[in-house]
């Protein structure tokens, strides 16, 4: 695959980043949809109802979640880009209403953070000396897992400023909350549930989307269950993962 420059990157992503009317239509709905689901609980103290709490938080959480959706929509928007490809945000209205109901049914304890996928639209003159010329599921899936990175990446750095740079206190109820809420939004759209990040990536490659949850299964026990924040531990628990699906299934098929 061609590696061009930063300049030309530059240049893309001048004049085909913006969104279209029906693209901030659509995340504008899913922001304020998914920061009344992770705000759920905050509208007031304990069982008493307060409004100024409540949009106080809500206003918290449209920021919070406004910078979750742009990191994981801006990484795949410039890794596609830089392929020869256009994406365009398609929201997913089943899956706001399923993140809905199941706030209000578990009241506030299960936060569905999967609002929408993301659309491929090939730009013929960009993709010129590309392998495979055209849109293929290898560069769907590989830029389509770019997001979900991004947002384990961006909770990564918070985390490391906390616990180990100590920039900032680990008790930062706005850096936990923005934390937890970049962890959940990229477990969510791995799914590979259609128009979510996970089912490119799983029709891409089924040995990396086993490895990836193994990953993510490993961090999230080490943090639930002695409290350490270790990738170290969890890529290899990814490895454990890869080679057991390898050998137990995969090297079958094949």
């Amino acid at each position: 695959m061609p590696m061009y420059g930063f300049r030309d990157l530059a240049d893309k992503t001048k004049r085909y980043y913006k969104y279209s009317v029906d693209e901030l239509k659509g995340l504008i709905i899913s922001i304020l949809v998914l920061a009344f689901i992770v705000s759920f609980k905050e509208w007031g103290y304990g069982d008493n109802f307060n409004a100024i709490v409540g949009l106080k938080n809500l206003f918290i959480a449209i920021i919070l979640i406004t910078i979750t959706i742009l990191i994981h929509d801006g990484a795949q928007r410039i890794s596609a880009l830089h392929s020869g490809f256009r994406i365009e945000y398609k929201m997913w209205w089943y899956g706001l209403l399923i993140g809905l109901i199941l706030v209000f049914i578990s009241k506030g304890n299960i936060w569905f953070l999967a609002p929408g996928g993301i659309l491929f639209h090939h730009m013929a003159t960009h993709r010129l000396g590309f392998f495979r010329y055209g849109v293929n599921i290898r560069s769907v899936g590989l830029i389509t897992l770019i997001g979900p990175i991004a947002n384990i990446i961006f909770a990564t750095l918070i985390k490391v400023s906390q616990v180990n740079l100590h920039l900032f206190s680990v008790d930062n109820i706005i850096l936990n909350k923005i934390f937890l809420i970049n962890w959940v939004f990229a477990v969510w759209n791995l799914l590979p549930i259609p128009p979510l990040d996970g089912v490119k990536v799983f029709q891409f490659s089924r040995l990396t989307y086993v490895a990836l949850f193994g990953f993510i299964a490993g961090y999230v026990a080490l943090i639930k269950f002695l409290g350490v924040y270790s990738y170290i531990i969890a890529l290899a628990v990814a490895a454990v993962v890869w080679f057991a699906y390898y050998i137990g299934f995969e090297r079958k098929v094949i």
